[in-house]
């Protein structure tokens, strides 16, 4: 019987920043949201968050980079294509 927990195991997962989306691809498939579907890009103590809607977000292990300076460029230009995508809007 299931005690209703789940166990994930850890996984690889590719994002790729482009300036109207965010795409992601992994083993299990692919996908992406739309710059203007988040609500917030931020940075804190081990990770980069990209706020949603119903309190959902795409969390970013800074671990994932080689160094402080790659997570400084992604959290850059995510912040740049965020803030150039709710000015469309």
């Amino acid at each position: 019987m299931s005690d209703g927990k789940e166990t994930l195991e850890p996984r690889t997962i590719t994002l790729e920043l482009e300036s109207d989306k965010v795409r992601s691809s992994s083993e299990q498939g692919e996908g992406s949201i739309n710059w203007s579907a988040i609500t917030g890009v931020v940075q804190i103590d081990e990770h980069i968050l990209f706020l949603m809607e119903a309190a959902n977000a795409i969390i970013i292990p800074k671990r994932a980079f080689t160094d402080r300076e790659a997570v400084l460029r992604f959290f850059e230009l995510s912040n740049t294509y965020f803030t150039n995508n709710q000015s469309k809007s």
